[in-house]
């Protein structure tokens, strides 16, 4: 009987995967990855805040998507969650660097996101550093609902820091009360 249990236990546990394309049909990819597109991208320099899911941005976006080389690299479905981390190519860098976007969202039965966290944002990072640490920070997202071991260690979190936290109700990020950037708020700018 034991012989029976290990091997579908291996077979079991090497089936397991975080990539998003083996959790996620082609249809389902191109959609979650153009719907976290106005989240985790600059929105439109003459748009506000509010608008920038608007239907009509669509193309604004699918050109960030293909221009950033953009890709949803991990994703899974956990209870009524939705985990994923966003891959982004940092154009302004002088090398080929990558910045991801670790997160959770609720999504309605049409496919509409009704609720988004961002957990994290990446500091520049090579292929090799997006594959190893990205992974590692996705399977502590998903494991424990956070990251918090890792807030604070620069090599694998650029933000939240001690200047800015995601605000859940505006959907992006914004100034910690005692933020060294502060005096930005105070003149009408918003967090980068």
């Amino acid at each position: 009987m034991a012989r029976l249990i290990i091997p579908f236990v291996l077979v079991f546990t090497a089936c397991q995967s975080f990539d998003a394309k083996d959790n996620l049909g082609n249809r389902a990819y191109w959609h979650w990855l153009v719907k976290l597109a106005p989240y985790v991208n600059k929105k439109p320099d003459k748009v506000d805040w509010k608008d920038r899911f608007d239907e009509r941005l669509k193309p604004y976006y699918r050109q960030k998507i293909e221009k950033q080389e953009s890709e949803l690299r991990y994703f899974q479905k956990k209870d009524t969650l939705c985990y994923f981390f966003y891959v982004n190519k940092d154009l302004s860098s002088l090398f080929e660097h990558y910045r991801g976007h670790g997160g959770r969202f609720q999504a309605d039965e049409s496919g509409e996101i009704k609720f988004l966290e961002i957990l994290y944002y990446t500091p520049r990072w090579t292929r090799q550093e997006v594959k190893e640490k990205g992974k590692a920070l996705f399977k502590e997202m998903v494991a424990n609902g956070h990251v918090n071991r890792y807030i604070g260690d620069k090599e694998f979190i650029h933000t939240p820091n001690e200047d800015f936290y995601y605000n859940t109700s505006e959907n992006r990020w914004d100034f910690t009360e005692n933020s060294s950037w502060g005096f930005l708020k105070d003149i009408g700018e918003t967090a980068p």
